[in-house]
């Protein structure tokens, strides 16, 4: 895959700091040739910033104090419809992680977060929205 002409923005929510701090530097360490990468851990300030942006990639704690029943998911996903949303859970059931996919989670990943899963399973959504940007891009030039 040729690298996309801009990075790619991603924000990472999690109410722990250390696992916050270990999800952005693995990220940044792995990826950071293709992401923008902003991190929040305060519920209200990830409310504004779901909200206000325009993210390409939301990486997301389900289980935040103060944060509505996938209220997260579903302001990132109406703030941008190809938003890719990849939720991490440690104490989830398997039914909210069928809840979160069926309400638009593009993936799910388990705490302790292995490294290399996680770089994989970003990558691969960054290789997803360059594939679609390449097709909207030829279709858009294709018209009259």
């Amino acid at each position: 895959m040729s690298l996309p002409s801009r990075r790619f923005r991603c924000l990472v929510i999690d109410d722990d700091p250390h696992v916050l701090a270990l999800l952005r530097a693995y990220l940044e360490h792995d990826l950071g040739d293709l992401l923008a990468i902003e991190s929040v851990s305060e519920a209200r300030r990830a409310r504004t910033m779901v909200a206000d942006g325009c993210w390409d990639i939301v990486l997301l704690d389900i289980e935040i104090p103060g944060a509505r029943d996938l209220e997260f998911l579903r302001l990132a996903r109406e703030a941008n419809p190809w938003c890719r949303v990849l939720v991490v859970t440690a104490h989830s059931t398997w039914d909210r992680i069928a809840e979160a996919i069926e309400s638009g989670a593009a993936d799910y990943l388990t705490k302790p977060v292995v490294r290399a899963e996680l770089s994989g399973v970003v990558r691969g959504e960054c290789d997803r929205l360059a594939r679609w940007s390449r097709r909207l891009v030829g279709h858009a030039s294709a018209l009259p």
